[in-house]
């Protein structure tokens, strides 16, 4: 485990390196040394990926209980790699260390090698997900401090190492050097990754009695100390010059691996003293709901990433507006109030007790399904998140790639300019339901935290790109007709209400092995919840269908009429000439009869 943590790290470090510590060439292409940089992740990948396979038969033999060499059979091999979490992450980290070695074959410009570097990092922190196996009390606390302390400190560790590497490539040029150090100190900020290692160990460390968890606790400690030493030395090297910075790539490294190991081999494992877990509540990661009430449905309820998420979206999107207004300019306040009503719609199916009956009823899921997919979406793309940036984002000196030059990337890359084709877009909506739930998809991803967590984040993503497409505040790569714009509403509707029609007159029950393995004690018949799931699916479109058409038919009017002020003023500069030009045409048809 502790080679998975660091050969990704390896992997993680050149490319961030490669894509934000070195300055581009023209047209974004990577420099010598960036292509260096990518070699060395390529051949590191390799690496990450052997070390992620090899490791997961001693995690599946000691998960199951069983001698190493047993786990060569394959029947046991494909019964429980999936379902045990830290086998599964492992192959996750394993699959997407394959995909990050082919695509560096690919790249070519630091935008691709930006977007490899993200894959990398969810496949550096898909181990840590499995680490957050504590109580069912704070079962997502465990999973997203797993995660965020292990992706921390790897990229902290890696950058590093890669920075060492840029030192030695770029001997000759001092300022190219400094120029790197400098990025790293904004990028990787020391005191900000010990303080979000030093938060995510609170979360993992539980001191209950158990000797290994006062280890662990120890060991988020002496990570912490470790980057804030390493960062002050990594300052006093920027400003005395670059002699002897091999010191700090080492240390990292050496972190790295006492971090990883207190972390991960020593973090305990248990129920969190709740007592015996039951199959339904081991598989859901909490206790078990009361009977569905509404005033149990909007009760609190912890879920840390929705909460975390949303705090800095929040704060980020609080943040440009307040720029805006120091320096004088205005900024609608429509728009804010649209973001946080977004937010909010998101927090009102996560952080209340509905997320908790979500797993566990479909009706309840089916709700929370079509507030992130209909509602949520259509308040953000109305906040005009990247036009906001554009405006409260200085640009970056020439040659130099900062955030508002990534904000432009991410708007005119390839992905977001085939995600918001119409077709693809109203593909990709659509596969939120019958791709998801008429498939073994469905059971699979609420099957593990991190497969809930992206099953919730692609219905938002989703219903973003589509709606971005259709009343977007930001302009989209290629504009679409306000007339197509309203087909694909409309379309999109009709495809909800199919959906809700077949599911309420199904006969079997849908994702069936989900829920009959932690269908709770007090609901006697499944086929009525997912007839009452249907017509929630059925009948919750047509208010924000409605609204979403308001909205167009105003964006559409507001559209005629600046192309009716831009064409009178045209005609008062010209005299009019079109309408000159046009009448001419007439006459000379009427003197050809």
């Amino acid at each position: 485990m502790v080679l998975v943590a660091t050969t990704g790290a390896w992997v993680l470090g050149p490319l961030t390196a490669a894509a934000y510590l070195l300055p581009c060439a023209e047209g974004g292409a990577l420099t010598p040394v960036g292509r260096t940089l990518l070699g060395r992740a390529q051949v590191g990948a390799w690496v990450w990926c052997a070390a992620a396979t090899v490791a997961i038969p001693p995690a599946l033999a000691d998960a199951v209980g069983v001698p190493l060499a047993d786990v060569a059979r394959w029947d046991l091999v494909t019964a429980f790699v999936w379902d045990v979490p830290m086998t599964r992450s492992l192959l996750v980290a394993a699959i997407i260390a394959g995909i990050v070695t082919f695509l560096c074959f690919a790249a070519k410009r630091i935008g691709g090698i930006a977007l490899i570097g993200v894959l990398a990092a969810i496949g550096v922190a898909a181990p840590g997900v499995a680490v957050g196996h504590g109580g069912i009390s704070d079962h997502g606390l465990h999973v997203l401090s797993g995660a965020v302390a292990l992706l921390a400190t790897s990229l902290w560790a890696g950058s590093l190492v890669a920075l060492l590497g840029i030192g030695r490539l770029a001997a000759s040029d001092d300022s190219a050097r400094a120029e790197a150090v400098r990025r790293h100190g904004r990028a990787v900020p020391a005191y900000s990754t010990a303080a979000l290692i030093g938060v995510s160990g609170l979360g993992l460390a539980r001191i209950d009695g158990d000797v290994t968890a006062w280890w662990t606790g120890f060991g988020v400690l002496a990570v912490v100390l470790a980057v804030v030493s390493l960062g002050s030395l990594g300052s006093w090297r920027q400003s005395s010059g670059w002699r002897g910075t091999g010191l700090i790539p080492l240390a990292s490294s050496a972190l790295l691996l006492i971090g990883s190991a207190l972390l991960i081999t020593l973090q305990p494992p248990g129920s969190g003293g709740e007592g015996p877990l039951t199959l339904a509540e081991q598989l859901i990661g909490e206790a078990m709901p009361l009977p569905f009430t509404f005033v149990r449905a909007i009760a609190p309820h912890l879920d840390t990433a929705a909460i975390v998420t949303t705090s800095v979206i929040a704060g980020l999107y609080l943040t440009g507006v307040s720029r805006l207004h120091r320096r004088g300019d205005q900024w609608p306040i429509g728009r804010t109030v649209a973001m946080l009503l977004g937010l909010l719609s998101i927090l009102a199916v996560t952080v209340t007790q509905l997320g908790a009956y979500s797993t566990v009823l479909f009706s309840a899921h089916m709700i929370q399904h079509m507030v992130l997919s209909m509602v949520t979406p259509v308040f953000l793309v109305l906040s005009g998140p990247i036009t906001l940036a554009l405006r409260a984002l200085h640009p970056a000196t020439r040659g130099q790639r900062g955030p508002r030059e990534w904000v432009v990337a991410f708007q005119h890359c390839a992905p977001v300019r085939i995600l918001t084709t119409p077709l693809v877009a109203f593909v990709v909506y659509i596969t939120s339901l019958y791709g998801l739930y008429f498939t073994p998809l469905f059971s699979t991803l609420m099957g593990s935290h991190l497969g809930h967590l992206a099953m919730l984040t692609h219905f938002v993503l989703a219903g973003y790109f589509f709606y971005w497409m259709i009343i977007g505040v930001d302009p989209t790569p290629k504009p679409v007709p306000y007339w197509a714009r309203l087909l694909l509403l409309l379309a999109g509707m009709a495809v909800h209400a199919v959906f809700g029609v077949i599911v309420m007159i199904s006969p079997t029950s849908i994702a069936g092995d989900w829920y009959a393995q932690v269908a709770p004690p007090w609901l006697s018949d499944p086929i009525s919840d997912q007839y009452l799931a249907g017509g929630i699916a059925w009948s919750f479109g047509e208010l924000p269908t409605l609204l979403i058409i308001g909205a167009l038919v105003f964006q559409w009017s507001r559209a005629e009429e600046r192309d009716n002020r831009r064409l009178d003023r045209k005609a008062d500069r010209d005299g009019d000439s079109d309408l000159a030009a046009y009448n001419d045409y007439l006459a000379t048809l009427s003197r050809r009869r």
